[in-house]
């Protein structure tokens, strides 16, 4: 019977040292609970900085501080550790760094509507005004290819001869013999011809060929070189005396 006995006083005093050793595993689990949720409190209290970073827990310490513009601007969170790095809140979200910045910016005004219209540009002149007080002559208008020439003639018989070609829609070739240097009836041009010295061809040398803007390019040369113009493509598409 002794045996027995002995056995089971044995296994009461494990079983109490047991209990005892859970007993204290409890208590320091308590405890470091309790630490845990006060270094959380001490992360969530440091978020306060109105930043708005997300302060977690107290394991990065200083989260709080945020460098931002807005409220308290820290609270230095100084959790330090504390196990796992409880979430410690997200620390409100404060005023967002910088929008204190008095209203907005303002809309710069309207800048006073578009400017006004500026007002038109002005016709420029035409050929005519140029010329508006020439008499004893016409003006005749040619277009060659894509561009345009007129000019100022005083020499009759060309005049009738361009009268002609534009009523009976025909055409030949203007052939001017002098060009001088100078703006006449026509702004696009700083050349003109001799209001004189001009007829009609039905066949010219190539040379002397061309379209005005060419001849505006090239003046100098043109003028000490060739000297002449004869548009081989020219029409007559107006003539108009003043």
């Amino acid at each position: 019977m002794l045996g027995p006995r002995l056995a089971l006083r044995q296994n009461s005093a494990t079983i109490f040292h047991m209990h005892r050793r859970v007993a204290r595993l409890t208590i320091a689990l308590v405890a470091t609970c309790s630490a845990c949720g006060k270094d959380g409190a001490d992360g969530a209290d440091g978020a306060d900085g109105d930043a708005g970073s997300s302060a977690q827990g107290g394991a990065s310490g200083s989260a709080g501080s945020s460098a931002a513009t807005g409220g308290d601007a820290g609270g230095t969170s100084s959790g330090a550790g504390g196990g796992s790095p409880g979430m410690g809140g997200l620390g409100g979200s404060g005023a967002s760094p910088g929008t204190a910045s008095g209203g907005a910016s303002g809309m710069a005004g309207e800048g006073g509507a578009v400017g006004g219209a500026g007002g038109s540009s002005g016709a420029g002149g035409s050929a005519g005004e140029l010329c508006a007080d020439y008499s004893g002559g016409a003006f005749i208008d040619f277009d060659i290819v894509e561009e345009t020439l007129r000019v100022w003639v005083t020499n009759p018989s060309f005049i009738t001869e361009a009268e002609r070609l534009l009523a009976e829609d025909e055409a030949r070739i203007p052939v001017f013999n002098t060009l001088l240097d100078g703006t006449g009836c026509d702004p696009q041009w700083s050349w003109r011809p001799d209001p004189m010295d001009l007829d009609f061809a039905d066949f010219t040398i190539e040379i002397c060929d061309g379209v005005p803007s060419y001849i505006e390019r090239n003046k100098q040369e043109w003028l000490s070189s060739v000297g002449s113009y004869c548009p081989w493509s020219a029409r007559v598409v107006a003539v108009t005396e003043p």
